[in-house]
């Protein structure tokens, strides 16, 4: 009976909470309702101009390879790309030459941006070099359209 008596007192207490009047069931009069603010379409970013590619003798022990692997470098070279402004991303830039990825870079100046490859003859001259920030197609850059590798 008790057992009874309680699962009535719940089911009375729940049948109370959802009357049609409490405040949670009540509709929000028109005046009340969440203003939706209208965004418009974005825009693309700017992207930066591109203004010298230069690929130079580097002095390091340990480069990137393109493949996801830091290794020893033997002849490393560093590509520096010069731009007007690189502006602020929350992605890092991956430079793309040829089937080679390069990840690890560093700005030695500003307006500059330096990835270092461990092997020269790793690179393939006359190659295109791109940059993308993560997987956002619209951000992609040629720097140029044909990599000057010096041999």
């Amino acid at each position: 009976m008790r057992a009874a008596l309680g699962f009535v007192t719940v089911l009375f207490a729940f049948a109370a909470c959802a009357r049609a009047d409490s405040p949670s069931r009540r509709p929000v009069p028109p005046e009340r309702a969440p203003a939706v603010a209208t965004t418009p379409p974005e825009t693309p970013a700017t992207h930066p101009r591109v203004l010298r590619v230069a690929v130079l003798p580097a002095q390091v022990s340990a480069a990137e390879d393109g493949r996801g692997n830091m290794i020893a470098a033997h002849d490393p070279v560093a590509i520096e790309i010069t731009a007007d402004d690189w502006g602020g991303r929350a992605l890092d830039p991956v430079l793309s030459i040829g089937a080679l990825h390069f990840h690890h870079y560093e700005h030695p100046t500003i307006g500059v941006i330096r990835f270092v490859v461990a092997e020269r003859a790793l690179l393939p001259a006359g190659a295109e070099a791109s940059m993308q920030w993560g997987d956002d197609v619209g951000s992609r850059i040629v720097v140029s359209a044909a990599l000057p590798v010096p041999r």
